[in-house]
């Protein structure tokens, strides 16, 4: 026995004696390993619900994001990997059987921080989360289109906003979803514009003040017009006479004798812009079998003659002039003298 203990202790004593000194060494180096204070304001907080340990489908959190402030002790070489401004430091809660649609309290343990043993968590702010667990269903909802800002001067948004497609399934609260219909996009900018145009827009991810999911973007499609008025013009008018008419065709109630007021409908710059009228004229048409009427003038149609750079003018419906149809004075032959 005494050789036994002799060998155990005696043999390779340099190496063992050798050990035991480097593990006191480690021992006293972790020991009085420095630690420090870290303190986190950016760390994310995951409420998970649980039914009988199993995590529970179809629900959602609200406040959907937490954020919370955290301080933690720790060795500095755990500090330096784990807590440093650039790590990811998150805590995970779970609750078991909560109720639906009712505040909830939430502690936050050591435990729900994904960290290194050695690390202590010292202080947490907020030190309690009020959250409320809502039901998630899917429902169909029409799309509604919305703009923002206004079109160019004188110009105006033709009829409604076109959507394809018109309808889309929404993922969000049950009672929210419960009670709308519609769904808005995200605004349609028409600031300034003067053409119409389409493009595809996202929709809304809020309503009623809750957050709700939809992947689907749809297009949108803006007619947009020149505001049309209409204004009182004064137009040379043009009377067309036949081949061959041998009577005086005359216009009785126009200015100075060639000139008549006429409403015309059309974009506000155009009618709006002093060099239109000078662009315009009008005409009537004679025809064959107007003969003189002697006191009984005849009412017939105007027409418009409009430039190409003018298309989009017209007349404000039927226009009608008088116009006297006489026959023409012959000259009466000089009686001849002599004696």
């Amino acid at each position: 026995m005494k050789q036994l203990l002799k060998m155990l202790f005696l043999t390779n004593l340099r190496n063992k004696l050798t050990a035991l000194i480097l593990s006191v060494v480690i021992w006293l180096v972790v020991s009085f390993e420095v630690s420090g204070e870290y303190e986190r304001n950016d760390v994310k907080v995951e409420i998970i619900p649980l039914k009988n340990g199993v995590i529970m489908k179809d629900i959602a959190v609200e406040p959907a994001n937490v954020i919370i402030k955290a301080l933690f002790d720790a060795p500095q070489r755990v500090g330096q990997q784990y807590l440093a401004p650039a790590a990811k430091v998150r805590a995970v809660h779970r609750i078991e059987n909560p109720l639906i649609g009712v505040p909830i309290s939430v502690k936050l343990n050591r435990e729900d921080f994904d960290l290194p043993y050695d690390v202590k968590l010292k202080q947490v702010e907020p030190r309690r989360l009020q959250v409320i667990l809502r039901r998630i269903v899917t429902k169909k909802l029409r799309v509604q289109a919305v703009t923002r800002g206004q079109p160019a001067q004188g110009y105006e948004v033709s009829g409604e906003l076109l959507v394809e497609p018109t309808e889309v399934s929404v993922r969000g609260p049950k009672e929210v979803l419960d009670v709308v219909s519609v769904i808005p996009t995200e605004p349609v900018d028409i600031e300034g514009r003067s053409t119409s145009f389409s493009s595809d827009y996202p929709l809304s991810n809020e309503l009623n003040g809750k957050m709700v999911e939809t992947q689907t973007k749809v297009r949108v499609r803006v007619n947009i017009k020149p505001i049309e008025i209409v204004k009182t013009v004064k137009v040379p008018v043009h009377i067309n006479i036949p081949p061959g008419y041998e009577h005086d065709v005359l216009l009785p109630k126009a200015e100075a004798g060639s000139i008549v007021e006429l409403s015309l409908k059309g974009p506000e710059f155009l009618l709006h812009e002093s060099s239109t009228a000078k662009k315009l004229s009008a005409f009537v048409v004679v025809t064959p079998d107007m003969i003189p009427r002697p006191g009984i003038p005849y009412s017939i149609r105007v027409n418009l003659f409009v430039p190409p750079e003018l298309s989009e003018l017209k007349l404000a419906g039927e226009h009608h002039v008088d116009i006297e149809i006489k026959e023409i004075e012959k000259e009466k032959p000089e009686n001849a003298g002599g004696s």
